[in-house]
């Protein structure tokens, strides 16, 4: 298929609602590589999706040990799907911390700069 969930983890809200973030890959017509975060709140069956683009693309596919997309903003160009694929869990593992949800769960943000690093840059 085109696309495939490398990940799903459950979130909960600050009011102890669940909420489930997954993580999916892309194939593109060109045959280049887009990852988006889905979001899915099941108390409100709402979903909302967001592309992960550059700088934060580029930076999560380096720390996984793949090749950086050479600049297209929101595709991998020069990475190979099945090279996503297994290092889906990495991949995944280095996108979850830029994923910020609202607190209300009614969207979601990708940070360039992950929270846990705040300071680090000054």
């Amino acid at each position: 298929g085109s696309s495939k969930v490398l990940q799903r983890v459950t979130q909960m809200l600050p009011s102890g609602q669940p909420v489930l973030l997954s993580i999916v890959r892309e194939i593109l017509p060109d045959a280049s590589v887009r990852l988006k975060v889905l979001l899915y709140h099941p108390s409100t069956a709402r979903e909302h999706a967001v592309l992960v683009v550059n700088p934060v693309l580029d930076k999560v596919l380096r720390a996984a040990g793949l090749p950086a997309g050479g600049g297209a903003a929101v595709a991998g160009s020069g990475v190979a799907a099945s090279a996503v694929d297994a290092a889906g869990r990495e991949v995944a593992a280095q996108l979850l911390p830029c994923v910020s949800v609202h607190p209300d769960g009614s969207g979601l943000e990708i940070k360039a700069e992950v929270r846990r690093e705040e300071g680090a840059f000054q």
